[in-house]
């Protein structure tokens, strides 16, 4: 599997805290870290209700007229939304379909019945934006219906439904067809001003020529589509044009940011997806008109369907890094807490005890998972795009593992802030696309999977829907999250559970977010160069090498505990090397390497046990309501 991967050259930038304008990104993110939002302070105790209470929570109507641009404050993010609310993109719709996306009139009928039927209330684009960008109120069940390119039949079949339940919706227009006839009839400029006259229809840009591919225009080209469409339908219709669908759903970063510098306020891909906040004001995602149901047994808390909400949340990188052990629970959990987070992605593998001795970290764990999955295989390819601050590696997404890892966590790590996404196709094509979400982002990868979300364990359908598929298998658990205190947080089991029974042992150690890394074998948590848990049963087994790994920088805790005295070394004398882990990576070598070794482990292992009899160590730093596990 190939992956296109590029080196950021030279150093870091130079830290944004003096920047005004980042100055105020970051307020934000303090402020919705802190939970300012009211639907996360909410009564309910699991993510799904939570979801639930967004997608179904009251609240009065309004008609807002002014529509403010707040995204100068934070780039392309819209933050002040509280409810989750679906965009429905409709095609044609004629009495006997023409192509397979078309809907015939009785199917359209149908759903606006069926939405009716749901207590629906399809909303104005404009009640749409001004929700997320500044917060004003929606009725319950929000839906906005949008319509692309301009067909009769939008006017002539579904028009006249619309209007019978009076459901307000968007056409979007690419002005070089309407009045002409090509595969389809068009819309004329006159029964444009007629939908519109009737209070219920807004029309927007859909370019002029409707490019099958916006990314690969010139960016002359690409200005003129977005520029001269919105300037003609502000000249026939009298309106400003404030928003647009991308033909085809497609764009990447200078399409979005050619679509801002042609005065768009937002614009919609065909990425599926609830919009919520914090929303990527120009990659806004729109579900298909076969999700009507889908979206109507959410509402009604029948399945959970729609993947984990966006986060932001504010980091206490000045934390001193120390180490702990939570036995309140049937497993005891191994965690890594305080610093600031780091990673590294490398072309091939690596233990994670080398990575970590090259990069000076103290406290490591491994990363996210690979697309090499052989026995004793040394490939580097990620599953999902990875940044990667240690050795400034930026590596793109395989196009084929888009629909494998859709829904699942994009992280976004900076040393301040941090904000989790679900993952959607347009989020993996280039290092510039995260940049515009987060501003000073250094690292990121998509996880394996959600496990905690809003201090709250998924349900296991949820993680079914959006996490590995080995989410419910027996293993060797690693992660990553953000605990009570605001801190970065990196742990591991040395018990083989599955992600369900992690969940539950992280919601008592009050973890706020936490997200699934590579485990089983690959399982390695390393603490001043001795390793913590390994991925294998058999003590003194060296996990699987890795080309992924975590670390947290910065000062540690003086308070903090040295490593068991149980731990061996992770690198340098006396460790196993790259060749042993590498024998080690199957049950059978495993066994084989702990028959051949095993004098050595015990020998190791009795050393340490009558070295911590002479000087004890100090017990580990506890979370809230946990105590020191024995080794």
């Amino acid at each position: 599997m190939t992956h296109e991967r590029r080196v950021i050259r030279g150093a870091r930038k130079k830290k944004r805290r003096d920047n005004p304008g980042f100055t105020v990104f970051l307020a934000t993110l303090s402020i919705l870290g802190l939970g300012a939002l009211g639907y996360y302070l909410g009564l309910h105790h699991t993510v799904g209700l939570k979801l639930r209470e967004r997608l179904t929570g009251s609240s009065s109507a309004s008609d807002p007229t002014t529509i403010v641009d707040v995204t100068a404050g934070a780039p392309n993010l819209l933050v002040h939304g509280t409810m989750a609310v679906p965009v429905i993109m409709y095609h044609d719709v004629l009495p006997q379909k023409q192509v397979w996306f078309d809907l015939t009139t009785s199917e359209f009928a149908d759903q606006m019945a069926e939405l009716s039927a749901a207590h629906a209330h399809p909303i104005t684009i404009q009640q749409y934006y001004n929700h997320f960008a500044n917060g004003s109120k929606l009725p319950d069940r929000p839906i906005l219906l949008t319509f692309d390119d301009c067909t009769l039949g939008q006017y002539t079949q579904a028009l006249p439904i619309l209007e019978q339940y009076h459901y307000p919706a968007v056409f979007f227009v690419q002005t070089g067809y309407v009045g002409t006839t090509t595969e389809k009839q068009h819309m004329s400029w006159q029964q444009l001003r007629e939908a519109e006259a009737t209070g219920l229809i807004t029309v927007e840009s859909h370019t002029v020529t409707h490019p099958e591919d916006m990314t690969v225009l010139t960016p002359d080209r690409l200005d003129e589509e977005l520029q001269q469409s919105r300037a003609t339908l502000e000249a026939k219709l009298g309106h400003k044009v404030l928003f647009l669908a991308y033909p085809s759903g497609t764009c990447d970063a200078a399409v979005s940011s050619a679509a801002r510098r042609a005065g768009y306020l937002a614009a919609f891909t065909m990425d599926r997806g609830w919009t919520v906040s914090p929303a990527q004001s120009y990659f806004m995602p729109r579900f298909t008109p076969k999700r009507v149901n889908e979206i109507i047994n959410t509402w009604n808390g029948i399945v959970p369907m729609a993947p984990p909400p966006a986060r932001m949340l504010a980091i206490d990188s000045e934390a001193p890094v120390t180490f702990g052990t939570f036995t309140n629970g049937p497993f005891p959990v191994m965690w890594l807490a305080g610093g600031d987070l780091t990673t590294e992605a490398l072309d091939t593998r690596q233990t994670v005890g080398e990575m970590a001795l090259n990069a000076k970290a103290q406290a490591a764990l491994n990363g996210t998972f690979f697309a090499d999955a052989r026995i004793a295989g040394t490939g580097g390819a990620m599953i999902g795009p990875c940044l990667s601050s240690v050795n400034h590696v930026y590596e793109k997404v395989d196009p084929g593992d888009n629909s494998r890892i859709e829904g699942r966590p994009l992280i976004l790590f900076s040393k301040n802030s941090c904000i989790v996404f679900p993952y959607t196709a347009h989020l993996g094509g280039s290092l510039r696309v995260l940049q515009q979400m987060m501003p000073d982002v250094e690292d990121a990868f998509v996880a394996g999977g959600w496990i905690v979300h809003y201090g709250a364990a998924l349900s296991p359908a949820e993680m079914a829907r959006w996490s590995s598929s080995d989410y419910i298998d027996p293993r060797h658990r690693a992660f990553v999250g953000i605990d009570a205190q605001n801190r970065y947080i990196l742990g591991a089991t040395q018990d083989s559970i599955n992600c369900v029974q992690l969940a539950d042992m992280l919601v008592r150690m009050h973890i706020q977010e936490a997200w699934l890394l590579d485990s089983g074998f690959s399982t390695s948590l390393i603490w001043k160069n001795r390793i913590l848990v390994s991925g294998h049963s058999q003590p003194g087994v060296p996990s699987r090498p890795v080309p992924h790994a975590l670390f947290l920088m910065g000062t540690l805790d003086p308070k903090a505990p040295e490593p068991p005295s149980w731990a061996l070394p992770a690198a340098g004398p006396g460790a196993a090397t790259l060749n042993d882990a590498l024998s080690a990576d199957s049950t059978g070598g495993a066994r084989n390497y702990f028959r051949t070794h095993k004098r050595y482990i015990r020998r190791r292992h009795h050393r340490h046990i009558r070295t911590s009899h002479e000087t004890p160590s100090q017990p580990p730093a506890q979370p809230p309501g946990s105590s020191t596990a024995q080794p």
